[in-house]
């Protein structure tokens, strides 16, 4: 098979009567200035929906182009209703080409007002080749945690959208920080494969945060902690709700090169439901010693 240039971005659509979703997206590339041709492939999954896809042809580098995910999948409005995952993949026979600063962008239309956000990236490369591009850094990999602000006022609410591409099942812990280095798990959700679903957080999450007056009104906002794990149990954490640990301390195993499961923080509007605004969260390493290899060649924090 001859090597393909390709990059991909993962994010999320909602099918009901009052949404449609949009994915702008722009094949690119620094190295050259013609009109290459470029082929989109786009992917919906959720659970309860098997994996579709369509292939757009017909792109051309330096040409942005789009679709509505409604018109690419004619039947998703009459067969789903909710949150579904979008996979965009750009690609080029000419594998010598980058495709680094191509970009995508996802807009819902929710009664003619718009939100948009920008995807994860997954990854770009070439495949079918032994040169490689350099893939990003990975956003949630197993045993990572993951940084999330939430905010809660009467306007506006938070929740977290948490999207598993991968054949593996994963267990997403949201975990509150308190002043002592000590934290508690205030929810927890298992994700099987090829699945999204919607944390929403809980009032109790913000019961002991301080009010913040702004012109608005008084508003309430914490930042959390977003841990994914391989499997239903987070190695060295315990998984009932309310449970306490210290994230200083104990001891985490991180396998590396693991799949990643994807994050979003979504804010919507406390009465309509409609989504405000959309944001995708990077990984970051727990706080940690210094690292020791064990004898499986896994990195102990």
């Amino acid at each position: 098979m001859a090597p393909v240039s390709i990059k991909k971005w993962l994010g999320f659509g909602v099918s009901n009567t009052l949404n449609n979703s949009v994915v702008h997206f722009f094949p690119n590339s620094h190295s050259i200035s013609a009109p290459y041709s470029a082929n989109c492939a786009l992917s919906i999954f959720a659970g309860g929906m098997e994996r579709r896809q369509v292939l757009l042809e017909g792109g051309r580098f330096g040409n942005p182009d789009g679709v509505r995910l409604e018109d690419a999948f004619p039947s998703i409005k009459a067969d789903f209703s909710g949150l579904y995952a979008v996979e965009v993949e750009i690609s080029t026979t000419q594998s010598r080409l980058d495709l680094s600063s191509s970009g995508c962008v996802i807009e819902i239309i929710s009664q003619g007002l718009i939100s948009r956000y920008l995807p994860c990236q997954v990854n770009y490369g070439v495949e079918g080749s032994i040169l490689s591009n350099t893939t990003p850094a990975p956003l949630a990999a197993s045993g990572q945690a993951i940084s999330v602000l939430a905010a809660k006022d009467s306007f506006l609410s938070t929740s977290l959208v948490v999207i598993n591409p991968t054949p593996d099942d994963y267990s997403v812990k949201v975990v509150m920080e308190r002043d002592n280095a000590e934290a508690s798990i205030i929810q927890h959700s298992e994700f099987k494969s090829n699945t999204i679903d919607e944390i929403m957080f809980r009032d109790s999450t913000f019961e002991d945060s301080s009010l913040q007056e702004c012109s608005w009104g008084l508003m309430r906002a914490r930042p959390l902690q977003v841990l994914v794990s391989k499997g239903t149990a987070l190695s060295g954490l315990p998984a009932v709700e309310g449970s306490s640990l210290s994230i200083k301390s104990r001891p985490l195993m991180v396998q590396p090169n693991e799949p990643e499961v994807r994050c979003f923080a979504v804010y919507r509007d406390s009465q309509s439901r409609r989504i405000v605004s959309v944001v995708s969260l990077q990984g970051r390493a727990l706080p940690r010693a210094a690292p020791e290899q064990t004898a499986t060649g896994a990195q102990q924090i």
